[in-house]
């Protein structure tokens, strides 16, 4: 007989359990269903490069540019509106960073910066109806729900190119 306080250890099960996790964590804060959130880090070096010039410099300039909202970003998405929410402590607790309306959000495609795993996977340059810059994330994890919530936000923008 199973153990029913593990989880079995198949690896679909582990990424269906983080999408999950996520998604349980922004409906808890949000007033509409969530239909899809993922893990997002700064567009810059990551933290292992922060002993480089270049990888403190991009995330200066995030900083300056107010595109920096947290070093780990849970972003989810509902019909209406694009919930952000900060972690710390190892996960364990989270602040709200922004909400905005679906409408008004607009996210194009840019080149990620730093340690980058799959170039398949954009950056995201979110801005509001005005052009003002909203912030400038890359997926962290990169599974089913992350590519679902990407063409989510993408699909709204206008000419949603890479660059």
């Amino acid at each position: 007989m199973a153990d029913s306080r593990h989880p079995p250890a198949d690896a679909s099960h582990i990424g269906l359990t983080r999408a999950l996790w996520m998604r349980e964590l922004m409906q808890a804060h949000a007033d509409d269903v969530v239909v899809a959130a993922a893990l997002f880090k700064p567009n810059a070096a990551g933290l292992h490069e922060l002993t480089t010039v270049d990888g403190f410099g991009q995330r200066q300039i995030l900083k300056a540019r107010g595109a920096y909202l947290g070093e780990r970003i849970v972003i989810g998405v509902t019909p209406l509106h694009v919930h952000a929410r900060a972690l710390f402590l190892g996960h364990r607790i989270s602040r709200a960073v922004a909400c905005w309306p679906r409408a008004e959000l607009r996210a194009v495609p840019i080149r990620a910066l730093g340690d980058v795993v799959e170039p398949a996977w954009p950056a995201l340059l979110l801005t509001d109806g005005h052009g003002r810059t909203l912030g400038e994330l890359q997926v962290l994890q990169r599974d089913d729900e992350a590519w679902t919530l990407l063409a989510m936000l993408l699909q709204r923008s206008p000419s949603s190119t890479h660059t």
